[in-house]
């Protein structure tokens, strides 16, 4: 009898153990997934580190391409914290420490002045790029550090030479200008439409603004990118910051130019985001070149932007064109 409760035992053992091996084999394929989806880079010390320019091309077309790519990313590596995120958490009583200390916040916001008109801005419209930069604005590809700020982007391949203390006289930092689009030259337009609302609340009136944008950036043979963006803005301190509106909505349909030594490429795109609810930006990029001669330019384009303000269920609307 004992010998027969002993056997038995070993084959409920060997059930369970068989049972096990099955259930991890099924675990296994999802864990391969999750560490290969992003092989293309590593996180070093808060750095996003890319073996190569490759790479980072690769990660910026997936993430241009693949609807959850971002998101996927975040949930992977959720300790690191972006530029995109720091933009993005920047509250409306932090405005007035911008305006008397800007440097402080440099690495990732800048107040840009258009039209007679201040805005606090990301520091590279490209919210891939914020996607993977820290939130000092680094990143690392192959063994070189590059630190992105809204006039300039600083590389070097000693990470030390990045301090902000150095970036501006070290003998060994490469630096590039970053040049945004003109809409006097080769239309290349940083060219916005905007409409204007305001809030009541019990204290006081809120200005508010729905702003549309067509942009064209370029950092030498580094990055050149051509997109589109809307935003809603509060005004606080005579700034315009980027506020949650009930609903945006960005579209178009785009048709522009690839300049590269080799030639003229004709492109074009079409986009509608839909009505997003409880977002401050719709950012997208249409197309971008790395490590590259290029340069995009605008033929013709047709962009509506619109919202719903806090204003009861007023809606708003702009259209830009070129």
């Amino acid at each position: 009898m004992k010998n027969l409760i002993f056997n038995y035992t070993l084959i409920l053992l060997s059930v369970f153990l068989i049972a096990s091996c099955n259930n991890e084999e099924k675990v296994l394929p999802k864990t391969v997934v999750e560490n290969t989806k992003f092989k293309m880079l590593k996180l070093e010390d808060n750095i996003v580190s890319f073996e190569t320019m490759d790479d980072f091309s690769e990660f910026l077309q997936k993430a241009n391409e693949e609807e959850k790519f971002l998101a996927e990313f975040k949930e992977q590596f959720t300790g690191f914290k972006s530029n995109y995120e720091a933009y993005e958490a920047i509250t409306a009583s932090q405005v007035e420490d911008i305006i008397s200390n800007p440097a402080a916040y440099e690495s990732y916001a800048k107040i840009v002045e258009n039209n007679g008109e201040k805005y606090l801005e990301p520091i590279i419209d490209d919210a891939n790029i914020r996607t993977v930069l820290n939130e000092k604005g680094i990143l690392k590809i192959a063994n070189r550090y590059y630190k992105f700020t809204y006039e300039t982007v600083y590389i070097s391949k000693d990470f030390s030479d990045l301090d902000a203390e150095n970036s501006m006289r070290t003998a060994n930092v490469e630096t590039i200008d970053v040049v945004r689009g003109n809409g006097d030259t080769m239309r290349r337009p940083n060219e916005d439409c905007r409409q204007d609302y305001q809030k009541k609340t019990w204290l006081r009136t809120l200005d508010c603004r729905f702003r549309g944008r067509l942009w064209t950036t370029n950092i030498g043979s580094l990055y050149s990118g051509i997109g589109a963006n809307t935003t809603h803005y509060v005004k606080t301190a005579g700034i315009w910051y980027r506020d949650k509106a009930p609903m945006l909505r960005l579209k178009y349909d785009v048709n522009y130019t690839q300049s590269t030594p080799y030639g003229n490429i004709p492109l074009t795109d079409s986009f509608d985001s839909g009505e997003e609810n409880d977002v401050r930006r719709i950012d997208e990029t249409f197309e971008f070149c790395l490590n590259a001669s290029c340069e995009f330019s605008f033929d013709d384009a047709t962009s509506y932007h619109s919202g719903r303000g806090d204003a009861g269920n007023n809606f708003w609307s702009c259209n830009l064109n070129i």
